[in-house]
């Protein structure tokens, strides 16, 4: 079972650190809903991240430890990497969007957020430079538009591995996309992710955003 985690570093240790780690995800929850506009993010949102929410609570493998708030994105014993790597990637942007007001929920708990302009470099990198993992939408037929990703490489081949959201097989290979695949080459190529929640981010700060499928 693998998982993903999010770091939230601070400058002290803050009084009701786990008071502070609720009204952090909040704030974040709160954002990725307004950001994410497909059924699949949406779907994920409320019932993936919900059961990595409330668990993450419960067991305290979401937690306020010292000078760090940690949250973490389980794949479920390898049944949901999709999910797993999109939570990761949204909740990492969504942390840039809200810094400020997450900035002032940590001085409101007496402590301020470490490294500040260091992290929001590295964030704002996952937004407007070439990313590792791309994440897109595609009509895996013609009723279904899913969710996907795959591993950026200046040199996709027909073997390159795609994998979708709640699809029965998951993985498809690229020469299995049709008249996508040069748009699908070009994301993966460049890292260019072309999520919703990268996509509406973009607009908002009048961003160059990716191509969708038929534009």
């Amino acid at each position: 079972m693998g998982a993903l985690g999010l770091h939230i570093g601070l400058s002290a240790a803050p009084a009701a650190g786990d008071e502070l780690l609720r009204e952090v995800w909040d704030v974040i929850a709160d954002r990725m809903s307004r950001l994410a506009d497909t059924p699949a993010s949406e779907e994920i949102l409320a019932y993936y991240l919900a059961f990595q929410a409330s668990d993450g609570f419960a067991d305290g493998t979401w937690s306020a430890s010292g000078t760090s708030l940690l949250f973490t994105f389980g794949d479920a014993a390898g049944l949901c990497p999709v999910e797993m790597y999109a939570c990761q990637h949204w909740a990492t942007l969504t942390v840039l969007d809200r810094w400020t007001d997450l900035a002032a929920l940590a001085a409101k708990h007496g402590t301020t957020l470490a490294a500040g302009s260091a992290m929001e470099r590295a964030l704002r990198a996952n937004l407007t430079g070439p990313s590792d993992r791309v994440f897109f939408h595609h009509f895996t037929d013609p009723e279904h538009e899913r969710l996907g990703y795959a591993t950026a490489t200046p040199t996709p081949g027909d073997d390159h591995e795609l994998r979708f959201y709640a699809l029965d097989e998951a993985v498809r290979p690229l020469s299995q996309t049709g008249d996508d695949r040069p748009r699908l080459t070009e994301l993966i190529t460049t890292g260019t992710c072309a999520c919703d929640i990268c996509q509406n981010l973009r607009f908002f700060r009048d961003l160059p955003r990716a191509r969708h499928q038929f534009e």
